[in-house]
């Protein structure tokens, strides 16, 4: 109790318990990428075995493809033949080795095999288990070939993973933490509409993912027909707009491959969404060092590295006149079709259209959403900033553990306590610019529910300086010289 200082004490120190509760902050959390799309379908790995007799030895992973990619080695790199070895399939769905993904694959000597008994060898083999189309959290670029693969043929210079391709563009724009998944497709060089449904899904469990990317490999979309361009954003809206409503507060960035020909303006307006944002061009240059050529990519890895570039932002930075790394540049046909009347015909109709500078850089024209009707929906960045301030005061007064405690008359002053914090605390981040009228009732109508109200000034992004001058020609001073004849 605090003492009586209208009554003399004695000088000293007096301690008391505050009324309102002393709770941290939880801050604000990183952006993290959700990937999805196909890849190399498989995973390498090498497993040394020792072979006694004609006893057959299991080998360590599911789902072994055996008749792709499979090789038993010496000790000192002698390839054996097929001929030398008996490979038989164990347990699992079916007997079809290459594609059930929890069957199980044994290796033995063959009856006059040139693999002495009891010889150590080395079997290398490509599978696909289980977790392969699982989600995968990574931090660093070598866990994502790991794990999914070269991005390119060190050969060809074809694209042969492009997820690995995504996340290593999103990575070199400023991603910290990535989340792929692989889609269940037979090649890399295509995914279906169903496919990355079902990788987003498996998105939903991982709540702190804020940022979505589906790589739309091999669906097309012309000016006649749209095939699944419109259905492919459409999922993403439904999903990001989903998972919003269940508190996993999130945006989804999408691109096209290089032959759609349909009007991106007409893609935006069947996605209108604020929390959607159309990457285009869906062409641009890449440069692959490992054979000193240049190659065309789609437009799926601009909206990986306008993720990436997102993520190294604070969520109130706008992604406005942003530089996107990883690209040499745009196709000289692209270029030469993004005319300034195209490029505004785009950007007013939602489009995030990446342009070439003056100085050469590729940078984003306007981070606008598909929704462009209102400021509030239209910029990404107050889209962001408010999702950041509603997990802010959402997760900090859920770990206050306030809900499930008694109410007192003492109650709404604690709550609005811990309210007060994070708001101070998005002020001092810059996630808001001010707030004011911050109230907390308990209602009367249900007494077991306290109501805060606030508002907020956020922070607007600048799009336009005008600059207004004119001549002077009464003022100042003029010299006139004279020129000898």
């Amino acid at each position: 109790m605090a003492p009586d200082f209208t009554q003399y004490q004695p000088p000293g120190v007096y301690v008391e318990e505050e009324v309102t509760p002393l709770v941290s902050v939880v801050g604000v959390s990183p952006t993290v990428v959700g990937i999805v799309g196909p890849s190399l379908g498989y995973r390498v790995h090498t497993q040394a075995v020792t072979l006694t007799g004609t006893t057959a030895v299991s080998l360590a992973k599911l789902g072994i493809n055996p008749t792709t990619g499979l090789s038993v080695a010496a000790a000192d790199g002698t390839v054996y033949a097929a001929s030398e070895y008996a490979l038989v399939p164990g347990a699992g769905a079916d007997t079809d080795i290459a594609t059930t993904a929890d069957n199980t694959l044994t290796l033995a000597r063959a009856a006059d095999s040139d693999i002495d008994d009891g010889e150590t060898v080395y079997v290398t083999y490509r599978y696909t288990d289980a977790t392969f189309h699982s989600p995968l959290r990574a931090t660093d670029f070598d866990d994502v070939k790991d794990a999914f693969g070269e991005p390119l043929n060190l050969t060809t210079g074809e694209v042969t993973s492009p997820l690995s391709l995504a996340a290593k563009i999103a990575f070199e724009n400023g991603a910290g933490q990535v989340v792929l998944v692989a889609t269940d497709d037979a090649a890399a060089t295509t995914t279906t509409r169903a496919n990355l449904a079902e990788g987003m899904a498996k998105l939903e469990s991982i709540t702190d993912v804020n940022v979505v990317v589906p790589l739309t490999v091999g669906l097309t979309g012309t000016v006649g027909s749209a095939g699944d361009t419109e259905n492919v954003a459409n999922d993403l809206k439904t999903h990001v707009e989903g998972q919003s409503a269940l508190n996993n507060l999130r945006i989804g960035i999408i691109g096209y491959e290089r032959d759609v020909t349909r009007a991106p303006e007409t893609i935006a307006a069947a996605a209108r969404s604020s929390r959607v944002m159309l990457a285009w061009p869906n062409r641009l240059s890449y440069y692959n060092g490992a054979t000193n050529t240049m190659i065309e990519v789609a437009g799926y890895y601009l909206a990986a590295a306008m993720a990436g570039r997102m993520a190294s932002l604070p969520v109130q930075t706008p992604l406005t006149r942003k530089q996107i790394r990883g690209f040499a540049g745009l196709p000289a046909s692209m270029a030469q079709a993004m005319t300034a009347t195209a490029k505004n015909t785009w950007s007013s109709s939602g489009v995030a259209v990446t342009e070439v500078a003056r100085d050469g850089r590729l940078v984003i024209r306007h981070g606008t959403t598909t929704r462009t009707d209102t400021i509030m929906v239209r910029e990404m960045s107050l889209v962001r900033a408010k999702d950041a301030l509603i997990n802010l005061i959402q997760e900090t007064v859920d770990r206050s553990e306030m809900v499930g405690s008694p109410i007192d008359n003492l109650t709404p002053l604690r709550v609005k306590g811990v309210v007060q914090g994070c708001l101070e605390t998005s002020l001092n981040t810059g996630i808001i610019i001010a707030y004011n009228n911050l109230k907390v009732r308990q209602l009367p109508a249900d007494p077991s529910v306290i109501e805060v109200k606030f508002q907020y000034q956020p922070a607007y992004p600048l799009n336009y300086i005008v600059v207004s001058f004119s001549i002077n020609t009464t003022t100042g001073e003029t010299n006139v010289i004279e020129l000898a004849a």
